[in-house]
């Protein structure tokens, strides 16, 4: 009865990894550090995903967690005019970042937005994205590290 049960959950899972293969292809995935020239300019690092779609239903990227750190994505279009949603066969770079900005006024900031991640995963990184109005969940394996960004 176990090896049954555990044969079902195998199944499953190999079924929700098959369908996010058939619905993006992650082409690259690379990070940059980054500094500012003064201290109050902050620092961090930036990361850039980007993925060929493969299905026609739209896809939505909107979160990120790197290691237990949420964060927010921002999605940009090669190829596609201002008119017209990514669909299939279309390149799309899924942006996020890291950032430590020191407190610049008196006032305190407002506190981030958090969010729990989903599963646990193994790899350098887990984006979440809408397709067909369900969330799921790709693991980012590595990224390629990029020559650090020191600003002026």
């Amino acid at each position: 009865m176990k090896q049954a049960s555990a044969v079902l959950v195998f199944l499953l899972l190999s079924s929700v990894f098959a369908q996010a293969q058939k619905e993006f292809k992650i082409v690259d995935a690379t990070e940059r550090s980054w500094a500012g020239g003064m201290p109050q300019s902050g620092h961090g690092t930036s990361y850039t995903v980007r993925v060929v779609l493969l299905s026609k239903k739209a896809i939505t990227f909107e979160d990120a967690w790197i290691g237990d750190k949420y964060v927010t994505t921002k999605s940009d279009q090669y190829h596609v005019s201002n008119d017209h949603h990514a669909t299939k066969g279309d390149t799309v770079s899924v942006t996020f970042a890291l950032n430590v900005m020191p407190q610049r006024d008196p006032v305190p900031e407002p506190k981030p937005v958090t969010k729990e991640k989903p599963c646990v995963y193994k790899g350098a990184a887990l984006l979440g994205y809408t397709v067909g109005g369900k969330e799921r969940y790709r693991t980012i394996s590595a990224f390629t590290r990029l020559a650090p960004a020191n600003y002026p």
